[in-house]
């Protein structure tokens, strides 16, 4: 995605803000792991509160108070403008579930006095913005007239893409037949369970590639997969090209795009 890291901080038991309102020329995010803040921007006013995330784009006017003590992550970077992920991002609470959220305030925890620090930081901000991109995109599904239960196991998916997915038991979690749930899936979604999990996770995986701070045996586990053979397998056959060989070309056609 190519971000920069302005500054991150961390703040406990904070009861205002040291700036409250104005424009700045950078992008903001703030993870509230405690308390409750409100907020004016973009032309909405609401409440952020315990394992959430509030965004502020760049050039955007904002009025944001503290109504309850809070613990807080704060992000500020630069956007790369022409990434997709990016561009979905819109100003308010970000689309992701709380226990995700949560999950990821302990690690900002861990890191946070690391000495590589804002290299891992700028990686989280990154998965930030690609796990609201899954669920915006989720979402979008179901406003498209997708069933509730392909619903859920969209959902699922998205949320477990590190870890082992039992389809079955998975279709039993929403009463459905292994045979049921791929009907419903090439139904609805003209694919089948395994292959849309499998494009899930190869989208995921290019995106971490292209981060280039993970080592592709990482990423393989990041994208469920236990071994990095695999992996490089699946990828190639939906991509064309190798893990390795597309982290290659991207680079190659970054520096050139720079010359």
């Amino acid at each position: 995605m190519n971000l920069q890291l302005i500054f991150s901080n961390r703040f406990s038991g904070r009861s205002e803000f040291e700036v409250s309102e104005g424009v700045r020329a950078w992008d903001m995010m703030l993870v509230i792991t405690k308390g409750k803040i409100g907020c004016r921007i973009g032309g909405q006013e609401l409440l952020v509160g315990e394992n959430e995330i509030l965004y502020i784009p760049a050039n955007t006017e904002f009025f944001r108070w503290i109504i309850e003590p809070i613990d807080f992550f704060q992000f500020v970077y630069h956007t790369d403008p022409a990434s997709p992920i990016c561009a979905q991002m819109s100003a308010g609470k970000l689309n992701i579930p709380k226990q995700n959220i949560a999950a990821m305030a302990e690690n900002y925890a861990l890191i946070h006095h690391f000495p590589d620090h804002k290299a891992l930081f700028l990686h989280m901000i990154e998965r930030i913005a690609t796990e609201h991109y899954i669920h915006r995109q989720s979402e979008r599904h179901g406003a498209d007239g997708y069933s509730e239960d392909i619903l859920y196991v969209l959902r699922y998916m998205n949320d477990h893409l590190a870890e082992k997915i039992d389809l079955d038991a998975l279709a039993n979690e929403v009463y459905l037949s292994h045979v049921g749930l791929i009907w419903k899936f090439k139904n609805q979604l003209h694919t089948t369970p395994s292959r849309y999990l499998i494009k899930l996770r190869v989208h995921y995986a290019k995106q971490l590639l292209l981060e280039g701070a993970l080592r592709v045996g990482e990423i393989a586990a990041l994208c469920g997969y236990s071994n990095a053979y695999y992996f490089a397998n699946a990828f190639r056959k939906e991509v064309g090209v190798s893990p390795s060989e597309f982290r290659r070309k991207h680079a190659r056609t970054a520096l050139e795009q720079k010359e």
